[in-house]
């Protein structure tokens, strides 16, 4: 019986679950004086737009949940892009959006990274309609 291959579609999507697994076991037994703020991943390759993109949602909470733009979705409130770069790197623009967003969403906040083919991410900007207090 032959075992399908994952795509490379569901790559980025196991890397982030693999990421939360191992987060969840390195907070077992005994207290923990881990500091607030974003996780850091394991030194994995970006291998592909995917591993980019869950390289850059790993690095703020309000990211979980992200999927990649999809023109045809009425009602997302939350997508991410990606272009390629030189050296195998990628830009990441993650949005968030608010305020009726099942027609459209009225407000957007944007973070542009910059994840480098040996998983370096990097914040490059942040533009857009101000957060609204719950994000």
């Amino acid at each position: 019986m032959a075992v399908p291959l994952i795509t490379t579609r569901f790559r980025g999507l196991l890397l982030a679950v693999s990421f939360a697994l191992a987060a969840c076991a390195t907070g077992a037994g005994g207290s923990s004086s881990a500091s607030p703020g974003p996780p850091t991943m394991p030194a994995a390759p970006v291998l592909s737009p995917e591993d980019a993109a869950a390289r850059a949602i790993a690095t703020d909470k309000r990211f979980a949940g992200t999927a990649e733009l999809n023109q045809g979705v009425i009602g997302a409130s939350k997508w991410w892009r990606a272009t390629p770069l030189a050296d195998g790197a990628y830009s990441i623009v993650i949005t968030l959006g608010y305020g009726d967003c099942p027609a459209g969403c009225i407000s957007r906040h944007n973070w542009t990274f910059t994840v480098t083919a040996d998983g370096s991410v990097t914040k490059v900007g942040e533009s857009g309609d101000p957060l609204p207090t719950s994000q």
